[in-house]
C-alpha cells in the first residue's frame, strides 16, 4: 500500500522538484512530547544539529538543551511564531502542539484554543513567509459511524471527543487552505499517513521524519 498518495489528488508529489539549495530550517512547535523530541532527532541527523529549532511552553530537560536548539513558543502568540521563523530563518514547520484526549475533555475551551486557534496561526505565519507545513492527525477524527475496516482516506468522519472534533476541523482547514493558498496536499496527506501509525509508537517516528522529509521538502506547492 502506498500511504504517500495524496488524498484529494491535487498534487502529485512524483512530479514535484526539490527547490532547496541548503539544508532547510526546521521549526517544531509541540516539541516535548515523544513524536517532537523523535523527530527533531532524525531530522538533525540528516540536516544538522542547528537545522531543527524544538519549542514548546514548558521547562526541558537538560538533554533537550544539549542536543539542540530549543526555544518557548505559545502557538496562541501569532507574533512569536512568526519572530522566530524570521529572526531563524525557518523554511518547515512542524505543528506538535495540542491538548490531547482526556486533557482536551476536561479544558473544552482551552483544546479549541491550542488545537484550533493555535493550527491557524501556524497556517498564517506560514501563509505570509512561505513555508512549508506539517500537522498531524489522529484516529481519534473517526467516529462510531465510521467505516471499521479498510477506512478510506475521505469518509465519515463524526468523532465523539473534542479532541477529535479539532482534528477533523484541522484536516478540513488544511484542505480548505490548499485550494485558498495553492497549499498542494501536505497538511491533509500527512493526517492520512499518522493516522495509519498511530497506534504503533515505535513505527511513528521512522515514518514521521520519512513523511516530513519526503512530503514536506519536495513539494513545490507552499501557502503562498
Amino acid at each position: 500500500m502506498n500511504y504517500l498518495r495524496p488524498v484529494i489528488g491535487r498534487v502529485n508529489l512524483t512530479n514535484c522538484v526539490h527547490s532547496y539549495a541548503k539544508p532547510p530550517r526546521t521549526l517544531i512547535t509541540g516539541g516535548l512530547g515523544q513524536l517532537g523530541t523523535a523527530l527533531a532527532t532524525r531530522l538533525r541527523e540528516k540536516y544538522g544539529r542547528d537545522s531543527v529549532i524544538l519549542t514548546d511552553v514548558k521547562k526541558p530537560s537538560h538533554k533537550v538543551y544539549s542536543e539542540g536548539p530549543y526555544a518557548y513558543i505559545n502557538i496562541l502568540n501569532y507574533y512569536e511564531i512568526e519572530s522566530m521563523v524570521v529572526n531563524e530563518g525557518i523554511d518547515w514547520i512542524v505543528n506538535y502542539s495540542a491538548l490531547l484526549s482526556a486533557a482536551a475533555e476536561a479544558n473544552v475551551s482551552v483544546a479549541m484554543d491550542i488545537n484550533m486557534k493555535g493550527f491557524e496561526n501556524v497556517l498564517n505565519v506560514a501563509k505570509a513567509h512561505d513555508l512549508r507545513v506539517f500537522c498531524p492527525s489522529t484516529i481519534g477524527a473517526f467516529g462510531p459511524t465510521s467505516p471499521r475496516k479498510k477506512t478510506p482516506d475521505l469518509t465519515i468522519q463524526r468523532p465523539k471527543t473534542v479532541y477529535g472534533v479539532t482534528k477533523v476541523y484541522m484536516e478540513l482547514l488544511g484542505e480548505v487552505s490548499s485550494s485558498a493558498f495553492i497549499y498542494g496536499n501536505v497538511v491533509l496527506l500527512i493526517c492520512e499517513v499518522v493516522k495509519v501509525f498511530v497506534c504503533v509508537s515505535a513505527c511513528v517516528s521512522v515514518c514521521v521524519s520519512a513523511c516530513v522529509s519526503v512530503c514536506v521538502s519536495t513539494c513545490k506547492h507552499n501557502i503562498s
